[in-house]
């Protein structure tokens, strides 16, 4: 027998009938006993109710639907202005930020040595970003110098992303045209680049935002 101690409760009722019939040649019947159980509420209802809360969560997923992996070769840059961009396809099911890292802070000629009075072994550039969301788009750019980790700048973008640094953007899934762009006029001074391979990199992080 089920016991329910809180809301319910079990009624047993027990009836026991004996009866014996004086029919020539037949014996009496055997006395037999019935067992009733129902089930009962507190108020008295036929019926009772069980409350069971069901929960789930979905994790936060921030990243690009491709990896990213871009190299451009911009040519004389002191002969005229250059500009190539990448595009990208976020993946960022909440609101995230997006920051860029610049290992120069500027093209550098890694193998010029130290110029000497006049003479550059660092090019400047720009990076700018053009980000859609469902919020519309974000644009913002900084000057690759502002990106190294050693410059002291507002850059909205500089660094690695994380919860609080990097450019803020509404919840952004798989919305085609989000770009990266570096761009520069042809270098004209101060001072003269020392001929030889000028190059950087820039790194591209992206986080869930709170």
């Amino acid at each position: 027998m089920l016991e329910v101690r809180i809301k319910a409760v079990w009624m047993v009722r027990a009836a026991a009938t004996a009866a014996a019939i004086a029919v020539t040649g037949i014996q009496p019947a055997t006395a037999q006993t019935y067992t009733y159980a129902y089930y009962q509420t507190a108020n008295k209802s036929p019926t009772a109710s069980l409350t069971i809360p069901v929960k789930a969560s979905v994790n936060t997923s921030c990243g690009f639907q491709q990896v990213i992996n871009e190299n451009f070769n911009v040519g004389n840059i002191d002969e005229a202005g250059w500009t190539r961009s990448t595009s990208f396809v976020p993946e960022c099911t909440t609101p995230w930020r997006i920051a860029i890292s610049s290992t120069n802070g500027g093209l550098l000629n890694n193998g010029a040595g130290t110029p000497v009075a006049g003479y550059l072994n660092k090019a400047p550039y720009t990076v700018s970003l053009k980000v859609k969301s469902d919020a519309g788009d974000v644009n913002a750019s900084c000057a690759a110098a502002d990106l190294h980790s050693s410059a002291g700048t507002n850059c909205t973008f500089k660094g690695t992303a994380s919860m609080t640094n990097g450019l803020r953007v509404g919840r952004s899934y798989q919305l085609i045209g989000s770009s990266i762009q570096v761009a520069a006029p042809a270098y004209t001074g101060p001072g003269v680049l020392i001929s030889g391979t000028y190059q950087d990199t820039l790194t591209v992080t992206v986080s869930p935002s709170t």
